[in-house]
C-alpha cells in the first residue's frame, strides 16, 4: 500500500502525478484528496482536485471532516465521498441559481461520476452517492 505522511492509503488509491492521493473513478476522471491543514476548531481542511483526461473540472478546499477527526484512510474515504457528493450534484438536486457560475464541463460530469462510482473501500459496485 501506497503511503502518505504516514497515511496508508486505502486499496485502490494511487499517489497522483500531482503527489497527492487519488481515487481513479474511471478511465476518463481521478480524484485527488489531500489534508491542507486545521481549521481552528480541529477540523482537517480538505483541498481536492477532479479531473477528467488530467484537466482540472474542479477543485478547491471548501470541505472539513468533523472537530477533532484523526487523518486515518476511513476519513480519507469520509472525505472524497463528501467531496463527489457536492461535486455531482446536479439541476433539480439543489436551487437552481448554485449552477450560475458552473462551466460545461463542471455540468456535464454528475452524470458519469455518479453513474460509474464505485465503492472506494473495496472496489465493489456499489451505489455510492444517494440521491
Amino acid at each position: 500500500m501506497a503511503m502518505t505522511h504516514g497515511l496508508t492509503l486505502p486499496p485502490g488509491w494511487i499517489i497522483s502525478s500531482r503527489l497527492v492521493p487519488a481515487w481513479q473513478i474511471d478511465a476518463d476522471h481521478l480524484l485527488g484528496v489531500e489534508a491542507a491543514g486545521r481549521t481552528d476548531e480541529g477540523r482537517i481542511r480538505w483541498r481536492y482536485r477532479l479531473s477528467r483526461r488530467r484537466r482540472t473540472i474542479f477543485s478547491g478546499s471548501d470541505i472539513c471532516s468533523g472537530v477533532g477527526a484523526v487523518l486515518t484512510p476511513d476519513e480519507l474515504i469520509s472525505a472524497a465521498r463528501t467531496v463527489l457528493h457536492y461535486l455531482t450534484l446536479r439541476p433539480g438536486d439543489t436551487d437552481a441559481d448554485y449552477f450560475d457560475s458552473y462551466t460545461r464541463a463542471q455540468l456535464g460530469v454528475a452524470r458519469p461520476v455518479r453513474r460509474r462510482a464505485v465503492d472506494l473501500r473495496d472496489g465493489r459496485v456499489v451505489r455510492l452517492l444517494r440521491r
